[in-house]
């Protein structure tokens, strides 16, 4: 996983089971556009000072040829956090390579989604969020890692991380059902999901602010 201040976090997954460790969770999306995205992105001035969060919701619509043919907007934020998204676009149009989608189909539309938070604290988190729900798993305790991880998804609803924690707290409390359409949900997203970028700042009195 990379981490990029401000902090940028690529949230990675991989595999079909669920194991009981962070690696489990992790998904990989194409490294090269996940990194000029990271790259090219901050949160605005003026948001951060209004600690104003969103959740932005993209459609990408590759070609036929593995170029980018346009982009819609599923899911938008305060105006000033869509700006930011769309000028990190741009740079990446810039410096598309089919390349870039590492071996994934081309004449399709694929999803990005950009979270934008600020954290409360004034320093970065020893540890990511959605760690916490796994050590809970991890200690077999499926209805605190499920209270937390609702908490989490709340911010983002389209994370497979996310998702695949709260699978695997559905199987531990032994609600099979909910379990399937989770594992399912995430299964689906991973290969829908071009790119998932989160943007975390710290809140520090405006006072204190400087650039």
């Amino acid at each position: 996983m990379k981490t990029f201040t401000i902090v940028l976090f690529f949230l990675l997954l991989s595999g079909q089971i669920f194991p009981q460790s962070p690696a489990a969770y992790q998904t990989e999306y194409p490294s090269q556009i996940s990194a000029i995205l990271a790259e090219n992105i901050q949160y605005p001035r003026e948001a951060r000072v209004n600690m104003e969060d969103g959740l932005i919701l993209l459609g990408i619509k590759i070609d036929e040829s593995g170029s980018i043919d346009s982009i819609s907007i599923l899911e938008q934020a305060d105006e000033a956090l869509m700006i930011e998204v769309f000028e990190s676009l741009s740079t990446l149009k810039e410096k598309w390579h089919p390349d870039f989608l590492e071996g994934r189909e081309t004449n399709k539309t694929y999803l990005m989604s950009f979270l934008f938070h600020v954290e409360k604290g004034n320093s970065p988190p020893t540890t990511q969020p959605k760690d916490i729900p796994i050590k809970y798993l991890e200690k077999q305790k499926p209805e605190k890692a499920l209270d937390s991880v609702m908490e989490l998804l709340q911010q983002n609803p389209y994370d497979p991380d996310l998702i695949a924690i709260r699978a695997e707290a559905f199987r531990q409390l032994g609600e099979q059902e909910k379990f399937q359409k989770d594992y399912l949900q995430a299964k689906y997203l991973r290969k829908e999901i071009l790119a998932q970028i989160s943007v975390m700042a710290f809140g520090v009195p405006r006072s204190k602010l400087t650039y």
